[in-house]
């Protein structure tokens, strides 16, 4: 047989020619959630994310791995004050927030981690000024939500704003304390469980209560106007600037006062130097003052950067909430009543030895702010918050040994139907009697029943 005819075949340009192969990433590419809309995830969720992709802690993920990343990061591994304290920054405007969407973008490759923060407005707003909460905050009703249609549960970014007080998807309350504990819940938690609670794994869900939904109009549109800014991180960039901020504000002064700052201020309900420092002193506006001018304009925080004003033309009158825009609670004066009243109340609860109502809690039955009554009251203050802590740790064994009896049970089910309980049929029983399979103990509980039953 004479020799193939091979001239058909192509000539081969060889990898020389071709294109760059794309450098991989060390760490899962997840696509964040959201980005672009007003349910955006938020930078801090996309690493809780991360860490249940891989099954370790969020905080061993970042010591081991976003430290390699980014030297300046190295730091924290010699101190807890970035869990503690300072891990809530990570989705605001921050040196962590740029660090920690730097050292994502290295490790994962998504090209879109400073969109997941509030780093677009770095050229606008103030350091953190007022924006972040203290602590974690949730709708339940979304939770249950999210469960249910069995989507990625995750965090959105406007539930980091002190001021998202309300979801507008089901007009529910934030909640930011455990239903069955009543502790609040770490920025980055030791288990990447989201939903869950980190103190006593149960579920953070609920479904709305429709008859509890209050009238809440003020509160719904400052959410819709921070759900709005978050969906436009990705284009804001050139918008949200100090100097067209500071054009556009006094513009609208001559519009509608001729001038008068003043005039202005009362009329939206701001004290009368509140314009003092943006306009004459170079200080960049907070963000509950950007929201201040938007509400009094009738329009939204991002309209009024693009808006028009022409001081003769014609324009409706100013508008004054009902409530002012601030995360601050106004200042309390207590008269020698009351304050009596209230040591009184602090005494008894604190004589019984036993407390299931945490100091905040307190204060806000009786009207007044932790820090007052932490101030005014301090030994009885720490006598309460002691007996609390005993109280619940009492309560979170018993609730642990019975999520520990049925997840026996169900191991012990599955086996008699003949059903082999593998990681993945555990997790599914778990969430449906409302136990986080990540738990340590849990899982600790689940190997050593399978060790017994199948060696």
């Amino acid at each position: 047989m004479g020799p193939a005819d091979l001239s058909f075949i192509p000539d081969h340009l060889g990898l020389e020619r071709c294109d760059t192969v794309p450098p991989r990433s060390r760490l899962f590419a997840l696509a964040p959630i959201g980005v672009g809309t007003p349910a955006a995830e938020g930078l801090i969720s996309y690493i809780l994310r991360l860490g249940e992709a891989y099954s370790v802690s969020p905080r061993r993920l970042i010591l081991e791995e976003f430290a390699k990343a980014h030297p300046e990061l190295h730091i924290y591994r010699k101190h807890g004050s970035l869990f503690a304290s300072n891990a809530r920054s990570i989705n605001g405007l921050h040196k962590l927030s740029a660090l920690f969407a730097d050292a994502v973008d290295t490790l994962c490759r998504i090209g879109v981690a400073r969109q997941m923060t509030m780093l677009p407005l770095e050229r606008l707003l103030p350091f953190n000024g007022e924006m972040i909460a203290l602590s974690p905050r949730w709708c339940p009703a979304c939770y249950a939500e999210m469960l249910e249609s069995t989507q990625v549960l995750y965090q959105p970014l406007a539930w980091s704003f002190k001021l998202y007080r309300v979801c507008t998807r089901h007009g529910t309350a934030m909640v930011d304390r455990c239903p069955s504990c009543g502790v609040l819940q770490e920025v980055i938690p030791r288990t990447p469980a989201i939903g869950w609670c980190d103190h006593c794994g149960k579920w953070l869900g609920a479904r709305p209560d429709v008859a509890a939904q209050p009238d809440q109009s003020h509160d719904f549109w400052v959410a819709n106007a921070i759900e709005e800014i978050v969906a436009a991180l990705p284009r804001i960039g050139k918008l949200a600037i100090r100097q067209r901020f500071v054009r556009q504000l006094d513009r609208a002064v001559q519009q509608y006062t001729r001038g008068s700052r003043r005039r202005f201020c009362l009329a939206i309900g701001l004290p009368e130097d509140a314009f003092q420092g943006v306009l004459g002193g170079g200080e960049r506006p907070t963000f509950p003052l950007w929201l201040s001018i938007a509400c009094g304009l009738k329009t939204s925080p991002l309209r009024f950067l693009e808006m028009h004003f022409d001081p003769w033309a014609p324009h409706p009158s100013l508008c004054k909430p009902d409530m002012p825009v601030t995360s601050r609670k106004p200042h309390i004066c207590l008269t020698p009543e009351q304050a009596d009243a209230i040591a009184e109340q602090l005494r008894a609860i604190a004589a019984t030895g036993e407390s299931q109502v945490c100091v905040a809690e307190l204060a806000e039955k009786l009207g007044v702010t932790r820090s007052l009554v932490k101030h005014r009251w301090p030994d009885l203050c720490h006598t309460i918050s002691s007996n609390y802590r005993k109280s619940m740790r009492i309560k979170a064994q018993r609730e642990l040994l019975d999520r520990c009896r049925i997840t026996l049970e169900a191991v012990d089910q599955l086996v008699q139907n003949g059903i082999y309980p593998s990681q993945k049929t555990m997790r599914v029983e778990l969430e449906r009697r409302g136990i986080s399979f990540l738990c340590p103990d849990i899982n600790a509980v689940y190997k050593r029943r399978v060790k017994e039953l199948l060696g």
